[in-house]
């Protein structure tokens, strides 16, 4: 019922960015001479599959009207108290990224700075990007071309075949490539903790296997209308896809797999959405790329949170100016927090979402059936206003 909580519960759900992804040195000179300060170790890996204060404290079941009801888990904090941080946007010089990403080429380099992105270029075809909160690093030529494919194929396995993918590879194991990305994310100096949402693993036999599937069905294409045809792909093309959302103090931040839309008022807009993604194969990091991240410059006293069922109240009351001619369930209500802009900065706010499914004729066999999650109300878990109108 709760498509967000399941999304929690089992990590192993990709969400992707399109990105070019590409190659560089050895793996094993590769991590050891990357500039960071390891945060993990083989017996430790310092990140969660969901936030640990995270968990189903209630279930609620309500009649509202007769197309419109509640049937919801609910989900919060063990703690009523909650802080509300002013962020900044994280920004790191294109020269502390040449350092983390790859501190072995010393060929020439030039710096631009393209509407407001700042880009290092290196002759070797290393491209570092920054702007506020946004990170990339990947290989422009055709390195960059061939990783592309990979991560593509990558993205679509983890979709189609994910009771098939491989647990580790055999130059490095699953879980140190998940504490590799988590390194990096700690020493790009976030405030938020990572969540893995999903670790895929794919050899080079997999993928031109699948690649050929693909094709032999008629579902390889891409929004442009073009494919690259990946060629001899050999042991040095065996990689792991692994992405990552976040938490605040236990409680995730926007951005994980099967939330609810926002509803905005206009002139009202939705923040990024937080997340990571790392493509790291037998030669090292292919690519990386960072949305949606912050510093903390500020923390508050801690404040009550507002009790859940005062939330649903002033959910009824919006839904009463509402006819309704489908039919609606609200399946699934949660605390998470979200980076909002204020007249005084950015305000990492608490929030609790009621995601609302509809009722839907099933395409395989005609029958009701419920598309979750398909909206979302948004209440300001400090205040009780209405996130739509700017709570």
């Amino acid at each position: 019922m709760c498509s967000y909580r399941k999304n929690l519960l089992f990590p192993f759900v990709a969400v992707m960015i399109s990105i070019l992804f590409a190659a560089c040195g050895d793996v094993n000179s590769t991590t050891e001479s990357m500039a960071y300060t390891s945060y993990t170790s083989d017996d430790e890996i310092a990140v969660s599959e969901q936030p640990e204060r995270y968990g189903l404290s209630d279930h609620v079941e309500i009649s509202l009207e007769e197309n419109h009801f509640i049937d919801a888990d609910v989900y919060t904090s063990q703690s009523k108290m909650l802080a509300n941080p002013i962020l900044k946007p994280l920004e790191i010089s294109p020269e502390t990224g040449a350092s983390i990403f790859f501190p072995e080429d010393k060929s020439a380099s030039s710096i631009e700075n393209i509407d407001g992105i700042t880009v290092l270029m290196t002759e070797e075809e290393n491209r570092f990007s920054t702007q506020r909160g946004i990170i990339s690093y990947y290989k422009e030529g055709q390195a960059g071309k061939e990783y592309g494919e990979i991560e593509n194929l990558m993205w679509r396995y983890s979709q189609d075949e994910s009771q098939k993918q491989n647990a580790s590879l055999n130059f490095m194991s699953q879980e140190e490539a998940v504490g590799l990305g988590v390194d990096i994310l700690k020493n790009l100096g976030i405030c938020f903790d990572p969540v893995l949402e999903s670790c895929v693993a794919m050899d080079h036999q997999q993928l031109m296997d699948y690649q050929q599937h693909l094709f032999d069905s008629d579902e390889y294409y891409n929004e442009f209308g073009k494919v690259y045809t990946l060629h001899d792909l050999n042991e040095n093309h065996d990689s792991y896809l692994c992405t990552y959302t976040f938490s605040y103090q236990g409680i995730p931040v926007f951005g994980h797999e099967g939330e609810a839309p926002f509803q905005f008022a206009e002139g009202i807009f939705p923040p990024y959405a937080s997340s990571a993604t790392i493509l790291i194969s037998r030669q090292g990091v292919m690519a990386f790329r960072l949305i949606g991240a912050y510093t903390e410059l500020t923390q508050d006293e801690l404040v009550s949170i507002i009790p859940v069922d005062q939330i649903i109240e002033a959910y009824k009351e919006k839904s009463d100016l509402v006819i309704l001619t489908d039919k609606r369930r609200v399946g699934c209500i949660y605390l998470e927090y979200i980076p909002v802009i204020r007249d005084y900065g950015i305000a990492l706010t608490p929030y609790w979402c009621i995601s609302i499914d509809y009722e839907a004729k099933s395409y395989l066999d005609g029958q009701p059936t419920w598309a979750e999650a398909v909206m979302g109300e948004r209440f300001n878990a400090l205040t009780g206003e209405d996130m739509a109108y700017g709570g």
